[in-house]
């Protein structure tokens, strides 16, 4: 693999877990230029418990849907929106985003592939990832924790950044 400054050939998912109000949404914010910088095209992928709908009722991709389209693709000049009628599995999203170089994924803690764990020991959560075979790092805002697992500062992006490029590496 290139050295973090130059372009790199392939890449894959990186996952970003932790729980709820830990950082993580704040920390893909902060990775994603550095990604862009480091001339990597780069997705993301959030996992939500909540069900989403972004068509509009009368609109004619509802209108495909409610006649029962399993998917509608609603393509315009700056952006495309895919409506699946049923919820796919994190494999089956990767594939559709073979084109980039890195997909950062938050959530997923279980999927099959390297994360992080975003950790804040003021939200009173023990942490979730340890033992987890995927685990690769403890992003946090406290210096040291009794893990066997690399401790990432959570204020430092970039080092997070540099850790994520040299976990991806071919």
């Amino acid at each position: 693999m290139a050295s973090h400054g130059k372009m790199v050939e392939r890449l894959t998912a990186f996952g970003i877990v932790g729980a709820s109000g830990s950082g993580k949404t704040t920390l893909i914010e902060r990775l994603i230029p550095l990604a862009i910088a480091a001339g990597l095209k780069t997705a993301t992928v959030k996992l939500t418990h909540h069900d989403l709908d972004m068509d509009q009722t009368g609109k004619d991709s509802q209108r495909h849907r409610a006649a029962g389209a399993g998917a509608v693709a609603l393509i315009g000049p700056q952006r495309t929106h895919i409506i699946h009628e049923a919820g796919l599995d994190l494999a089956e999203i990767l594939a559709q985003f073979a084109r980039f170089d890195l997909v950062l994924v938050e959530g997923f803690i279980d999927a099959p592939i390297p994360k992080l764990e975003v950790w804040r020991p003021q939200l009173n959560k023990p942490l979730r990832g340890a033992g987890k075979p995927m685990m690769r790092a403890i992003a946090t805002d406290v210096g040291f924790l009794e893990t066997d697992l690399p401790c990432l500062d959570l204020n430092n992006p970039t080092v997070i950044f540099h850790f994520i490029l040299e976990q991806m590496a071919l």
